[in-house]
């Protein structure tokens, strides 16, 4: 059987990729061993810094650091009570304290969203509370209720 020839210029670039693809994967096991000893260090650099801070905080006053905390926390307080403020708006002047419900709220019977007949009845429905809800007095100053037999 005869052997396929393979051209001498393909063979140049199959092992070129080759190559290539193994000097990838060392530069990236250079770059993640890099990685670690970087971040080890960078502990380590944390540690010494963190043990040098302890130390500075034993030479304070104990009386001088609870005051810089609470003067710190007092700061924080008031910043997060600035940012929430913020964030809410300023609700005390004047419209924009307003929900949209009452910004937008029909000003007249006329501005109803419904159907004239449904306006209607609920207008109708409504006048008849008025005997209810604002009662008459007889001459005598005693309230007269409505539907008197019903009683």
């Amino acid at each position: 059987m005869a052997r396929k020839s393979v051209r001498p210029e393909r063979l140049l670039l199959q092992r070129w990729v080759v190559a290539s693809e193994t000097r990838a994967r060392s530069v990236q096991r250079a770059a993640t061993s890099l990685l670690l000893v970087l971040s080890a260090g960078l502990c380590m650099w944390q540690t010494a810094e963190q043990e040098r801070g302890d130390e500075r905080l034993l030479k304070q006053d104990i009386f001088k650091l609870d005051r810089k905390a609470a003067q710190r926390r007092e700061k924080r307080e008031a910043q997060a009570a600035a940012s929430a403020a913020d964030k809410m708006g300023d609700r005390a002047s004047g419209d924009a304290g307003r929900m949209l419900v009452d910004e937008h709220r029909p000003k007249s019977f006329v501005q109803l969203l419904s159907d004239e007949r449904t306006n209607r009845t609920v207008l109708g429905w409504l006048k008849e509370w008025d005997p209810v809800v604002f009662p008459k007095c007889d001459r005598d100053g005693k309230r007269t209720l409505p539907f008197r037999g019903a009683l």
